[in-house]
């Protein structure tokens, strides 16, 4: 794995065996991962009462909110379409998004023919999305599968030599336009791509991506102004925020808030970039043009500047600007054709590598974590079930803190979480004023989470449980346990 030819590509034309089973090893591991953490969360607890209510009707007569993003809930019917339950579709669907951010990945590093070492960053950068901390939720699968099109619309252009056929264009356009409309993330992602690639890679490639994402980009913005005049006010009402220089101070507080796993990918990686194109005695502009960009790619987040709530999420923020880095990484590599993967950068390498694989798991933990919460307190309310088909409303008062954030039954989501699983009753959370919140995630935006339980009128409820942890540990720390 020290010396390779010029003409080796990344990772489909291995010198050993071993490469490709590191390759394999990677995608099974990075699916088993996304698919676990593709468990409903937040609004799939949503979409999974009222399509298992309402079916496709449903989804139909929801067009109207989504109207300048027609396909957004389309990852999420094509859960519900598949034969089984819910939760297990959306766990089936990350995987299958995962094994696609593989393969299109391999494709695009085997089109431009670079260099095993940066393709190996890139296909990990891709599959294990280092950069953007919220890329296991399953309410981010629109999001997920508008980046799945995004790599398929710039794998279609991603020709060093050779003009591009009409067939293409046309068909990179059409992707793209439907990634926009699945997810508006990457809009300005794209428009950005052909001038990072004229300033950091060819005009030929510049000059290709342009032809297939300009045209989507304006046929998208056009569409979407053509929807608003339509229907003669904005999408959402409550997204009136101008962008200003404060919005981009939001954006890039909130960058840095993103966590530290993620601000050590992406200076790794900025340190693998430069460190290999000065061994490739490419002139220092180019180094710092790479610094230039990546400190820049934060602004590709603006798109989202109609909504301070939006501009104060991570989970939001860090998605185009994860999609920008890949973007430079292509863009920054795609001319390194010959190997320059030696005894001068191996260890530089590998540790770019660690620190990528170290901060996916960080990442993927979470929504990990949460899943258990959520699964371990729907588990106790089932044992309760006898008790609760005569108690039609029940207050829930959490003694553990943790109830109550994004992503563990963010009111009013327990009653929805609780009728999918056919559990009667309907429930609300709570906390005692002397139990401390553990409520992170909504304190970023920040968000009104569970009531304060001396507050609320005992005569509105005809049941009282209370949420504890269990005395003894476990693998996965105390268990939860509800009681009355």
């Amino acid at each position: 794995m020290n010396v390779i030819s010029k003409t080796n590509t990344p990772i489909t034309n291995c010198e050993s065996r071993r490469d490709i089973r590191i390759v394999i090893g990677i995608t099974i591991v990075a699916t088993c991962f996304f698919s676990a953490a593709s468990y409903p969360s937040l609004e799939g607890w949503v979409l999974w009462r009222y399509y298992s209510e309402f079916g496709i009707d449903w989804y139909i007569d929801n067009l109207r909110s989504q109207c300048d993003r027609p396909l957004h809930l389309l990852p999420s019917l094509i859960a519900w379409l598949i034969p089984g339950r819910y939760d297990i579709s959306c766990m089936l669907l990350g995987g299958l998004l995962t094994v696609l951010r593989a393969g299109l990945s391999i494709a695009i590093a085997k089109s431009l023919n670079i260099n095993r070492a940066s393709g190996f960053l890139f296909f990990l950068a891709c599959v294990l999305q280092p950069f953007w901390s919220a890329s296991g939720y399953e309410r981010f699968h629109a999001a997920q599968t508008s980046f799945v099109l995004f790599l398929a619309a710039f794998y279609l252009c991603a020709t060093p030599t050779g003009p591009l056929s009409h067939r293409k264009i046309t068909a990179g356009i059409i992707i793209s336009l439907c990634g926009f409309m699945t997810y508006q993330g990457l809009f300005l992602v794209s428009l950005a791509t052909p001038i990072i690639f004229m300033m950091l890679s060819s005009r030929s490639l510049a000059y290709k991506t342009a032809l297939v994402f300009v045209p989507s980009c304006v046929i998208y913005f056009a569409f979407q102004k053509g929807i608003t005049h339509y229907f003669n006010d904005p999408i959402d009402p409550s997204n009136n925020h101008r962008f200003t220089t404060n919005s981009i101070i939001r954006i890039y507080t909130t960058v840095s808030n993103s966590g530290i796993a993620a601000i050590l990918s992406m200076f790794s990686t900025y340190i693998f970039l430069s460190i290999h194109s000065a061994l490739k005695r490419e002139p220092l502009k180019k180094q710092l043009l790479i610094a230039i960009i990546m400190a820049l790619t934060p602004f590709s987040a603006a798109i989202f500047h109609s909504s301070i709530l939006k501009l104060n999420d991570p989970d939001r923020v860090m998605f185009p600007v994860m999609a920008s880095i890949l973007v430079v990484i292509i863009a920054s590599c795609s001319s390194w054709e010959e190997s320059i993967f030696n005894k001068k950068t191996i260890w530089l390498n590998r540790s770019c590598y660690v620190i990528i694989a170290t901060s996916f798991f960080a990442f993927i933990s979470e929504p990990l974590r949460f899943i258990l919460l959520q699964n371990a307190l729907l588990h106790q309310l089932s044992e309760h079930s006898d008790l609760l088909k005569n108690n039609p409303s029940v207050q829930l008062i959490d003694n553990t803190g943790v109830f109550g954030d994004v992503y563990t039954f963010l009111p009013p989501q327990i009653s929805y979480a609780t009728a999918c699983y056919g559990i009667p009753g309907k429930f609300e959370i709570c906390t005692p004023r002397s139990v401390l919140k553990i409520h992170n995630y909504a304190k970023r935006f920040p968000l009104k989470t569970t009531p304060i339980c001396e507050t609320m009128p005992a005569s509105n409820y005809s049941l009282f449980l209370t949420i504890d942890y269990g005395s003894t540990n476990t693998l996965f720390g105390k268990p939860i346990i509800v009681h009355e």
